[in-house]
């Protein structure tokens, strides 16, 4: 039987500020606390004055550090923390956390993240870049300060652009490796129905998805590498409620897997495992076959 009970408290202004959680016979706990701008010295200088300025939930500290004239933030700033429980009271943070500065100079018309920034231990840069509409157009990553010969930054391009319907919904997503993913959707539900992801290198589609009501039936690749044909499409069958009853695949054979307790096949290689190249490999046709499992 569930005994929780739980409530929030609003300023004069009808804003959240607290909110509290009471189990049983324990004591209420302040699992959210939100702070807004004119609470801060110096809200006009940053324009938070009416604005929220910090959340402080279970899973760390949200700062809005800085808006522009328009009321978009500017810059945020995210920490997690390291427990899994978090126990706090007030105001008093934990200082093993993590912090990452999502700054959006040059973006504030579409108040989006132009670059995230983590802490200087972590060395990586995200860049992103939006079109008129303030959808995301492109994502650049700089690895472990990576620079050219002339001294700037290299940015490796992980998505190179995404087109749009007259709905916004993302109809094709390009990728740096040459990759392109085509949705389709219901003119009626505008839900997803069909996804595939194709490759410069290769005819077919490497992955086709079937998605009626937003349930994948059918996931399907006509990319084989080394396998002999074992069929790799993949079949979900669901139920007038649309609960999953049926999965049909391919699967890696192991040890074990026959009724019979013997060896059908060798073992799937675990991440930190080598294998030699004439030696039985997860790739290899001989150790992988069909399973249908209810």
């Amino acid at each position: 039987m569930n005994t929780s009970s739980s409530w929030t408290l609003y300023d004069i202004t009808g804003r959240e500020t607290k909110k509290f959680l009471l189990e049983g016979t324990k004591s209420e706990v302040l699992f959210e606390l939100r702070t807004y701008g004119e609470s801060e010295s110096e809200p006009e200088k940053w324009n938070w004055r009416g604005q929220l300025f910090q959340i402080y939930d279970q899973a760390g500290t949200e700062t809005n550090f800085d808006y522009d004239f328009t009321s978009a933030l500017v810059t945020h700033r995210g920490s997690l923390r390291s427990r899994t429980v978090q126990l706090w009271t007030g105001t008093t943070r934990d200082a093993s956390c993590w912090t990452r500065t999502l700054d959006t100079e040059g973006t504030q018309k579409c108040s989006r993240p132009g670059h995230l920034l983590p802490e200087s231990g972590q060395k990586y840069i995200l860049r992103y870049t939006y079109n008129d509409a303030g959808l995301p157009e492109t994502i650049e990553a700089n690895v472990r300060g990576e620079k050219r010969a002339a001294g700037d930054l290299l940015w490796e391009t992980y998505v190179a652009g995404v087109d749009y319907n007259e709905l916004s919904y993302a109809t094709t997503v390009y990728f740096g490796n040459g990759h392109r993913t085509i949705n389709e959707f219901d003119a009626v539900t505008l839900q997803l129905t069909i996804r595939r992801t194709l490759s410069h290198q290769t005819k077919g589609p490497l992955l086709k998805s079937s998605v009626p009501s937003m349930h994948t039936t059918h996931p399907a690749t006509e990319r084989l590498l080394r396998n002999s044909v074992v069929n790799p499409d993949v079949e979900y069958t669901y139920n007038p409620t649309y609960r999953l009853i049926e999965s049909s695949g391919r699967e890696q054979l192991g040890k074990g897997n026959d009724l019979q307790g013997g060896s059908s096949g060798p073992n799937a290689l675990g991440a930190f495992q080598m294998f030699k190249a004439a030696s039985d490999a997860p790739r290899e046709g001989i150790a992988v076959s069909r399973y249908v499992e209810t």
